[in-house]
């Protein structure tokens, strides 16, 4: 009788910590995904502190949904538009951070999701193929490296998206994530 009940203790016991350790995970991993922020106030992670400061519709040279960054030009396909987020990255952390990795997603209405198209760099120590440094810079497309105590750096992340959805009035808000850490901010 006394084994039946110490082994009753002992599973009551077990159950009740697995319970509360899966109770505590699960609330920290909503509180990651649930980091909301405002247009220009900083989300800092580890190592990187980003704003976002736009949401653009870039001007159309060509009529055919395209935008232009530095000499180059995006092309959209048929009834897609493109819509510009605007960040700015600066390195918080200790050291040189050789990668920048992040991602965006466009939420709309209800439940919809768009993956970002590009992600664009400004570099301002970059140079031509005869070695000449590029006055004012140059737009890329690959991550520079950032510095702490460098100034931050410009970032535009591209999103084409259908017209319905990038000229309707459902709730559009974007997630962003860098450092391990994600970020939703609300465009409209």
């Amino acid at each position: 009788m006394q084994k039946k009940v110490l082994i009753i203790v002992v599973i009551i016991v077990v159950l009740g910590i697995g319970v509360f350790v899966l109770t505590g995970c699960d609330s920290k991993t909503e509180e990651i995904k649930n980091n909301k922020i405002s247009i220009n106030e900083k989300a800092e992670g580890t190592n990187l502190a980003v704003t976002f400061t736009e949401f653009e519709t870039p001007k159309d040279d060509l009529g055919k949904g395209s935008y232009k960054l530095g000499s180059s030009y995006e092309y959209t396909k048929e009834g897609y538009v493109y819509r510009l987020a605007h960040f700015n990255i600066e390195n918080i952390g200790k050291e040189t951070v050789k990668f920048i990795n992040i991602t965006a997603k466009l939420n709309y209405g209800d439940g919809y999701v768009f993956d970002s198209s590009k992600i664009w760099f400004h570099a301002d120590d970059i140079y031509n193929t005869k070695g000449q440094k590029i006055e004012g810079g140059s737009w890329v497309n690959n991550s520079p490296e950032i510095s702490p105590f460098d100034k931050p750096l410009e970032c535009i992340i591209a999103f084409m998206l259908p017209k319905e959805v990038a000229n309707g009035n459902e709730k559009m808000s974007m997630t962003f994530k860098f450092d391990n850490k994600d970020f939703t901010v609300d465009i409209k």
